[in-house]
This record gives C-alpha cells, sequence and structure tokens, in this order.
C-alpha cells in the first residue's frame, strides 16, 4: 500500500479551521486518516490524535473538525492498495467556502 501525506496549512495556510473530504475520482477504494499534532505548554510536551474517514476501504471519507489555527498541525494521509495510481481530489470545507486540490497518490506497484 502506497502513501501520501499532505500538510494541511500547505494548501490552506495557517489560522484555517476545516473539514475535509477526500473523494477518488475513478471510484478506485482508498484508505484516509487524519493526524493532528499541537504544542502543550512549556518544555518539549506535545499532545497528538488520529481520526480514520472510515475503518474499512472506500471511494469518499469524512473527516471533520481539522485545524491549522491555535498551533495545530494537521496532516491529510491517503493511502492506495491498487497497482495503479488513484487520482483524488480533496476538499476542504472553510468558513468562506470549499476548496479543492487534485493529488495523486501512486499505486503500490504489485
Amino acid at each position: 500500500m502506497s502513501q501520501i501525506s499532505i500538510f494541511a496549512a500547505d494548501d490552506l495556510g495557517f489560522e484555517t479551521d476545516f473539514s475535509t473530504r477526500v473523494q477518488s475520482l475513478e471510484g478506485k477504494q482508498i484508505a484516509v486518516d487524519r493526524t493532528m499534532m499541537w504544542p502543550m505548554g512549556m518544555g518539549n510536551a506535545s499532545g497528538a490524535h488520529n481520526s480514520i474517514g472510515l475503518p474499512y476501504l472506500s471511494n469518499r471519507h469524512y473527516l471533520p473538525e481539522g485545524s491549522s489555527a491555535w498551533g495545530f498541525d494537521c496532516w491529510i494521509c491517503i493511502q492506495n492498495p491498487c497497482a495503479v495510481d488513484a487520482h483524488v481530489k480533496l476538499t476542504y470545507m472553510t468558513q468562506s467556502g470549499p476548496v479543492s486540490f487534485d493529488k495523486v497518490v501512486p499505486g503500490c506497484g504489485d
């Protein structure tokens, strides 16, 4: 299974709250998760959590309540179990409206 990791702030900039939809444009089954990390005050302590879109492969995943504001680092990870590339549309639902980006997740070469 191959994977790409997308730093949401690279797409949206910092200080943005959003939800995310990831859709396979060819209907291929993919896996998606979101990992968020943040500093927790003094020292090197930090916190993190992750959330899967669905507990199984699907051609569409939804991830609520992401943020690149408040010191959060938000990563969207998309996995492709197929031998050929998966073309996906990543749509962030922001307060000012949806923002979409096309991404390619390489095939795993089986």
